[in-house]
Order: structure tokens, then sequence, then C-alpha cells
């Protein structure tokens, strides 16, 4: 099972309630990955890794708050490329995807993030 989560943020001050940096967030999603799923603990990490390459000192001096989130359940149907949709000879593929488009596939996530 398959899903986009979407989290709106806004700058914060380090000291706000719920802040946090991008290394901080990355480095709870892939707890959270694991402990999701423990017997998958290091692949999440591997897969998490491979997909984002995050961590940096820079990033710890960018502080943000949440203030939405929006989760959607990645099914038949949900407007995705997928790597057998790109023919052979095509290296790199960027694409642009509209929320609303996916609101059809609206889901409950729980997540604990900050």
């Amino acid at each position: 099972m398959d899903f986009l989560v979407v989290q709106t943020l806004a700058t914060a001050e380090a000291d706000a309630e719920s802040a946090f940096t991008l290394n901080s967030l990355a480095d709870q999603i892939r707890t959270g990955l694991g402990d999701a799923s423990p017997a998958a603990a290091s692949g999440s990490k591997d897969c998490f890794s491979r997909q984002v390459t995050l961590y940096h000192e820079f990033y710890d001096g960018l502080v943000f708050q949440r203030v939405a989130t929006s989760c959607f359940r990645i099914g038949e149907g949900f407007p995705r490329l997928r790597p057998g949709d790109i023919p052979p000879g095509i290296q790199r593929v960027t694409y642009q995807l509209e929320l609303e488009a996916c609101a059809p596939f609206a889901a409950t996530l729980e997540l604990e993030l900050p």
C-alpha cells in the first residue's frame, strides 16, 4: 500500500512550538517507516535514502511549522508515471502533479510528525 503525503509548511522561529528543521523531519520519517514495519526497517531506510538525499547542515538553519497535511492512497487510476510507462532511451523525467486531481484518492493515515 503506497501513499502520497503532502505537508504544507510555513517558516517559523527556532523556539516556536512545533518548529522543526528539514533534517529533523527526515529523521522522524525514517524512524516512522521503521516503526511501522520493524522487519522492513533497513529496507525502508534504503528506499528513503535513495529517494531523498536531504541531510545537510544548511537545512538545520531552515525552521518550519506544519500548516496542513493531505494524504492520498496511490492505486489504480492515481495520476502518476511508473518506470514501465517510460519508453527506453528516456533517462530523466519530471512532472508536476495537480493535487486537485488526487482528491478522489484522499485517505487518512496516522502520522506522528512534528
